[in-house]
């Protein structure tokens, strides 16, 4: 008998270590119930001490038992519906993190260099509007020269064409103290080439690694006076103010529809947060695109772990990725909608929980949000009844405040718990979850923020229809064998006391 109470007994520790942290809470109950036992009715100095103890354990176990009655689900819950339980929650609060204090999925430094990389990437989309200003101010002139010898001149229009005018003409310092005027395409090609040739070394420089974020956010905030001698924020300004002016001379409509997504890849333990820009073309023909703006790094690497990637999609054709140093893609004849979609990449994204103490334990992956809420492309635009001639379009993509994810994609049958919780939807490749208006807005899920959706997966070898149907049972939730477990331990360790006690 003492042989298999022990074995039963390892049984069920090997159980609590294969399945996770759970199954030790009516372990622990039935050890205090046995604690009280093996004391026995003390004697002695240490008598009160001892009582005290009995107390204490007892009280200890009938607090665990009661809260596993009380939290233990009836009946199994459908198998597309993920569950949080009360003592789910409570379990996930004890062994992790305080609320608030929530370890954020990228270290503090790396979402500074993060910010500096965006901020110097929108410089650099600065520039590459700049350089093709000339071709817009022409196209504008002849709009303008057009509606006027018909008799309706856009006043609008043409005080955006004087103001150009005005800027680009003025003389200003260029290189080798010369005087340059930037209506001038070399002039202008040489001025930006050198404003260029700055935001590289200022890159350089910035994303040195002897630089903590203290530093980091001052080197950033101090970008706009490093490159003020280019005059990039009002040439930026005014080029602008003439597209905006011309798009509604032109009447052109162009709206770019965003949907947010994020997709865990158990097989390479990445997690991708993609963000997919689709813009009709039907109405406006456009013969390239410049996507300078969509890149924050200039080799596609962001940190040690994260890395993006860009790809554009032409009407139904498959994807093509664009590199970061070859931004402009060439467009097809003809095509009626264009997708970009950005990826950012994080890989080892799967944790272990309670800090992987446990030696095999079911993983978590932490979701957030970690691309800008910015972006910007540049469309050439074929002006009307003319195809060889374009104009440069600036569309300007921002998330908006209520902006959030649309869906999560997790191996299907993975997943076991959600914090907040939310429904799952069995789809024939994956868990598709869906996030509430609350739980999933992409203000709120930034890499340095501790407000993240948390979801936890089920071991590879239960992600099947089987270890959903079970799930909820995993965590010994189940009353029946909460008090089987605690009974087996308590009178288990009772009986071998005895038998220890009869051979002493």
């Amino acid at each position: 008998m003492k042989i298999f109470l022990i074995v039963i007994f390892l049984i069920l520790i090997a159980a609590a270590i294969f399945f996770g942290p759970w199954l030790f809470l009516p372990l622990a109950a039935g050890g205090l119930v046995a604690l009280a036992i093996l004391i026995g009715r003390p004697n002695g100095k240490l008598a009160k001490i001892l009582r005290g103890v009995q107390i204490v354990a007892v009280c200890a176990a009938v607090v665990i038992v009661v809260a596993l009655v009380l939290n233990t689900p009836w009946a199994p819950k459908p198998v597309r519906t993920s569950f949080a339980s009360k003592a789910n929650s409570f379990l996930a609060r004890l062994t992790g993190p305080p609320p608030g204090r929530a370890r954020p999925t990228l270290a503090t430094l790396e979402v500074d260099r993060l910010s500096l990389r965006n901020a110097l990437q929108m410089e650099r989309q600065k520039v590459m509007l700049i350089s093709k200003a000339l071709a817009l101010y022409q196209v504008a002139l002849m709009e303008y020269q057009a509606a006027a010898s018909s008799g309706k001149p856009d006043e609008r229009l043409s005080g955006a064409i004087a103001e150009f005018h005005s800027i680009f003409e003025k003389e200003r310092p260029g290189a080798g103290g010369k005087t340059i005027r930037l209506l001038a395409p070399d002039e202008l090609d040489a001025h930006l080439q050198r404003a260029s040739a700055a935001i590289n070394k200022l890159e350089a420089e910035g994303l040195s690694n002897d630089k903590d974020s203290q530093a980091l956010r001052r080197f950033k905030s101090g970008i706009p006076s490093a490159l003020n001698d280019f005059q990039l924020d009002p040439l930026y300004l005014v080029v602008t103010t003439l597209q905006d002016r011309l798009k509604t001379s032109l009447h052109v409509q162009l709206s770019p529809e965003l949907t947010y997504e994020v997709r865990y890849d158990r097989d390479h333990d990445s997690l991708i947060s993609e963000q997919r820009t689709r813009i009709s073309l039907s109405e406006n023909p456009a013969s390239e695109v410049d996507l300078t703006g969509f890149f924050t790094s200039q080799n596609g690497q962001l940190a040690v772990n994260l890395r993006e990637e860009v790809v554009v999609q032409e009407d139904s054709s498959p994807e093509r990725l664009i590199e970061p140093k070859m931004s402009t893609y060439n467009l097809r004849p003809g095509i009626k909608d264009l997708t970009i979609t950005k990826r950012v990449i994080r890989r080892n994204a799967a944790e272990r929980i309670v800090g992987g103490s446990l030696p095999i334990q079911f993983v978590q992956v932490r979701i957030d949000w970690p691309l800008p809420r910015t972006h910007a492309l540049t469309l050439a635009l074929q002006e009307p009844g003319n195809a060889y001639n374009t104009w440069p379009f600036v569309v300007r993509i921002e998330n908006k405040d209520d902006a959030s994810l649309n869906r999560i994609l997790m191996p299907r049958y993975a997943v076991y718990f959600v914090e907040p919780a939310m429904d799952v939807k069995l789809t024939a490749s994956n868990d598709e979850v869906t996030p509430g208006a609350s739980a999933g807005k992409l203000r709120d899920l930034v890499p340095d923020s501790t407000q993240i959706i948390r979801i936890e997966l089920l071991p590879w070898y239960l992600s099947n229809l089987t270890g959903q149907k079970i799930k909820e049972y995993l965590v010994v939730e189940n009353m029946t064998a909460a008090l089987i477990i605690g009974l087996i331990s308590g009178v288990g360790l009772t009986i071998l006391k005895a038998s220890w006690g009869s051979k002493a």
